[in-house]
């Protein structure tokens, strides 16, 4: 028996249903790969200060901390025009030196000083201060080193340094940079830290030796400032931190 051809009207509506199951395809292949893009498999991912396997990622596993407070997905990059705006002018601030324990900072010298415990001299104290007196000489802030070397173990990395014996909640930790070395920052509150309040010490390994570093009252209030305090004040003890290098 001879075949019968297709009528055309099926003919067309064949085609067009071909053409929409191809597009159908296509479209289930780029929702598959936008989920697993936006997903972040095959990533490291932050999660409770902890670097997390997610799916199987080509690179090793990150050796850079991992901020409790912010993922690492969700970090935005540094406004560079914010900072900018905010930049502190140091070229007229005290340079500092401790000759004994081989480091060099700058302070403003508006209600700003250097002191150490008694019978020390300032300059090669293991433990200088940076003290800051507000309105009627009250000390309202303050950025403390501590040179000793007890503690310090070579096979320890930054964070293993990292204890708080009254510690209550870690807020954040991340690296940043002290005089050329990386340096873990860590935010924290203890069981007696004030309410709304966090604390704040940073750790820097330098040829062998410890540095710790206790910035406080950062966000002291403008209104108890003395007339010529460098300002803004929330940027002055990053500045201060910027200007640390080591002597050797």
């Amino acid at each position: 028996m001879e075949k019968q051809p297709k009528h055309p009207f099926l003919q067309k509506n064949q085609k067009k249903i071909a053409l929409a199951a191809i597009v159908i395809l296509v479209i289930f292949a780029l929702v598959i790969l936008a989920l697993r893009l936006l997903a972040g498999e095959d990533n490291w991912i932050c999660q409770n200060g902890e670097w997390v396997k997610h799916g199987n990622p080509s690179s090793p596993e990150p050796t850079t901390f991992c901020d409790v407070a912010v993922p690492l997905e969700s970090q935005q990059p540094e406004d560079k025009s914010k900072e900018d705006k905010s930049k502190i002018d140091t070229s007229n601030w005290i340079a500092y030196r401790n000759t004994a324990y081989g480091f060099d900072l700058k302070y403003p010298p508006e209600n700003w000083k250097v002191t150490a415990v008694k019978n020390e001299d300032p300059n090669t104290s293991p433990t200088p201060t940076f003290n800051h007196l507000c309105r009627f000489d009250v000390y309202c802030g303050a950025l403390g080193i501590y040179a000793k070397q007890d503690g310090y173990n070579p096979s320890y990395k930054l964070d293993d340094y990292f204890y708080i014996l009254d510690l209550k909640e870690v807020v954040s930790k991340k690296t940043i940079k002290i005089g050329s070395e990386d340096a873990l920052r860590a935010e924290f509150t203890r069981t007696n830290t004030p309410a709304e309040q966090t604390e704040v010490i940073i750790y820097v390994l330098h040829k062998g030796k410890i540095f710790r570093i206790f910035p406080t009252n950062p966000t002291t209030d403008q209104s108890k400032l003395k007339s010529g305090d460098t300002i803004p004040y929330a940027d002055v003890q990053d500045a201060i931190l910027a200007s640390f290098k080591f002597a050797d």
